[in-house]
């Protein structure tokens, strides 16, 4: 078994922690500068020919005279990549440096899963030898295992 009940507590007690320790900074880095796709108004900024006019905030216009357009923070996924090295050389050692890549690999990936990440494990050797695609969620875990 990757995982003892031990270990999972531990685990969500890093996950619990990462949000506490980190909110600010790494909510600021997801969030990107799109025009309509998100609902939180961000500022404005002058109108440029070619912008289009649904974004117009009108009633600034009749207070100011200045055509200026409504900007929105639109947050988007982080996607999360690991790559898990299978080759022959990860055999050796005791317990063996491939059991210790997995359960770390696992790890990190449940940590990302616990917020609305997105993850995906590649496996590879001299090639890519499986690719687990993008998801979310924590119960996406056991297939992962």
């Amino acid at each position: 078994m990757l995982f003892d009940s031990t270990f999972l507590k531990r685990l969500e007690y890093l996950s619990i922690l990462s949000k506490r320790m980190f909110r600010g900074s790494l909510l600021a880095q997801r969030r990107t500068m799109q025009l309509g796709g998100g609902i939180e108004f961000a500022d404005h900024r002058e109108y440029s020919p070619g912008d289009d006019f649904r974004y117009l905030d009108w009633n600034l216009y009749a207070r100011h005279e200045t055509l200026m357009l409504k900007r929105f923070q639109e947050e988007e996924d982080l996607h999360v990549y690991f790559l898990l090295d299978c080759s022959h050389s990860m055999g050796f050692g005791y317990p063996p440096k491939f059991d210790l890549a997995r359960q770390v690999a696992a790890s990190l990936a449940y940590i990302a899963l616990a917020d609305p990440d997105r993850i995906s494990v590649v496996a590879f050797a001299d090639q890519i030898i499986d690719e687990f695609p993008l998801t979310r969620g924590k119960a996406r875990i056991l297939p992962l295992l």
